[in-house]
């Protein structure tokens, strides 16, 4: 944190899989000061989304919930002046036309999601509005003095699919606004990759649909097989080296989706052969090189 106390960076890392939930508590050890002056305590997301996501109160426990295998970086900004309509808890620019009529556009969310805390907007001043637009619809709200509070949450339609997306009853179902952001990718990093150099590196070829099979201390020597809809499926080694022969360098098995779950909103039903295994050892299964999927409310 800056000597002020009030300004500074969080770093929040999920190196698993599976997404966790993080309470930070706001106060003293991480450095922080009681602000003893007039103004707004934000806390603004600048990666992987740029957007002021809540109002930060000293002393006070936040929850985050943390994708599997993400990294969010987050400001602490304190505003004392406003001379620009602040839009807090979601993406978006707000802008005030004739005084009375609050413009809010721009608003994107996550796909199948709904906002759990309210939406607000700071303004520069205390004038009354009378109207205040979403993405060009009406929207019921309060106002407190210098704020604005929509009174309903956001809805985002679409199917929920967060960074390492856990395939649950082994039923796997993509969306089409996934698949649209691979062929993207493909043709912004469009690399001519060959099989083998794709087989031997899980992390290259970033537009291929991957889904890991995430065993805790894993044997590059079992035999696991796969189905797809009762067909069989190459079940590769994953190693963090293109050397193969070290078994210490072995990550665990995955299975290249790419050409096989290629239709949005359709269930693939997969089966696995596994060998005995410890309890809890097994964790579960992982889609890989999925990227936060908005969509306009």
């Amino acid at each position: 944190m800056k000597s002020n106390g009030f300004d500074g960076y969080l770093f929040l890392f999920n190196p698993y899989y599976k997404q966790v939930h993080r309470k930070i508590l706001f106060d003293g050890k991480l450095n922080l000061k009681n602000p003893q002056k007039q103004g707004y305590w934000l806390l603004k997301e600048i990666y992987p989304q740029e957007r002021f996501i809540l109002f930060i109160e000293y002393n006070q426990t936040n929850e985050f919930l943390l994708d599997g295998q993400s990294v969010s970086i987050y400001q602490l900004i304190f505003i004392s002046i406003i001379d620009q309509p602040i839009l807090v808890g979601i993406s978006g620019q707000a802008f005030l036309t004739n005084k009375n009529i609050l413009i809010i556009d721009g608003v994107y969310g996550k796909a199948g999601t709904q906002t759990n805390n309210p939406i607000s907007i700071i303004l520069p001043n205390q004038d009354l509005i009378f109207n205040v637009l979403l993405n060009g619809i009406e929207k019921r709200f309060k106002q407190n003095n210098h704020i604005i509070i929509l009174t309903d949450p956001l809805s985002f339609s679409g199917l929920y699919l967060p960074r390492s997306a856990e395939i649950l009853n082994n039923t796997i179902m993509i969306s089409d606004l996934l698949l649209k952001q691979l062929v993207t990718r493909q043709l912004e990093y469009s690399i001519q990759w060959t099989e083998k150099e794709l087989n031997d590196a899980s992390w290259l070829g970033p537009h291929r649909l991957l889904l890991f099979i995430y065993i805790l201390n894993p044997n590059d020597q079992w035999n696991i097989t796969a189905q797809i809809n009762n067909n069989s499926i190459i079940v590769h080694k994953s190693y963090n080296t293109h050397d193969h022969y070290y078994q210490q360098r072995f990550i665990g098995f995955y299975l290249d989706l790419t050409n096989i779950v290629i239709q949005p909103n359709v269930q693939y039903y997969l089966s696995l052969n596994m060998p005995h295994m410890q309890p809890g050892q097994f964790q579960g299964l992982f889609l890989e090189n999925i990227e936060r999927i908005l969509i306009e409310v």
